[in-house]
């Protein structure tokens, strides 16, 4: 595999109680990626997040996940799904009203982050000892999708800044999209829980969150 620099990547992240612009699939196709049919794609742009309700498609495979608008095309008010695969879907789609919600300049914000690292949850192991093996044990499933953990530097003056606060302070939870250069997307759901500062003697500023994952991080592409 070809190394890729890490140079160039855009971070953003959903804004708390942001307004969403909301649409309903006329059609939904089955293939790689999927491709949405709505009323009118008047305003999308590659790259915007759109998360999927329930019952937005009846296609199981997109249907409650978080995608990356691809490709619109404006003549036939069609967008694809980065990442998607409906190809085998069993089902029959039956758009669901209002079924995406797709977030606009308005409802995200970007974020100038020094680091960002994601620790995976390891599966416990439940115990099953005996008198005869009291060191016995089974091994047991992950509860969770793990945590991440991001670093960058005070600004009071940044609206990312701003917004990690208020994410941290009202415990709901926020989308966050990473754009890694020529390499797709990763996306994942997060809530935040704790955020720490670190004040050298001599020095930068500094902060760090850790956020608990929704779901595990997924590589769009």
């Amino acid at each position: 595999m070809a190394a890729k620099s890490s140079k160039g990547i855009m971070i953003e992240m959903s804004k708390g109680g942001a307004t969403t612009t909301k649409l309903t699939a006329t059609a939904a196709t089955k293939a790689a990626p999927c491709v949405i049919t709505v009323a009118d794609v008047t305003g999308l742009v590659e790259g915007q997040l759109v998360t999927l309700t329930s019952d937005a498609t009846a296609f199981s495979e997109i249907d409650g996940k978080t995608f990356v608008i691809g490709k619109v095309d404006t003549t036939a008010n069609t967008f694809e799904l980065v990442g998607s695969d409906t190809t085998a879907a069993p089902g029959t789609f039956t758009g669901g009203t209002d079924g995406f919600e797709v977030y606009g300049t308005t409802a995200i914000v970007g974020l100038c982050l020094s680091s960002i690292g994601f620790n995976p949850e390891s599966p416990q192991t439940v115990s099953v000892g005996t008198f005869c093996n009291p060191s016995a044990s089974i091994p047991g499933a992950a509860t969770g999708a793990g945590t991440v953990d991001m670093a960058g530097y005070v600004d009071t003056t940044a609206d990312d800044y701003k917004e990690l606060l208020a994410a941290e302070a009202d415990g709901k939870e926020r989308i966050v999209k990473i754009k890694l250069p020529d390499n797709g997307y990763i996306i994942f759901p997060v809530t935040f829980s704790a955020m720490n500062w670190d004040l050298p003697l001599e020095g930068a500023v500094s902060w760090s969150a850790s956020g608990t994952l929704g779901s595990r991080a997924i590589h769009l592409f």
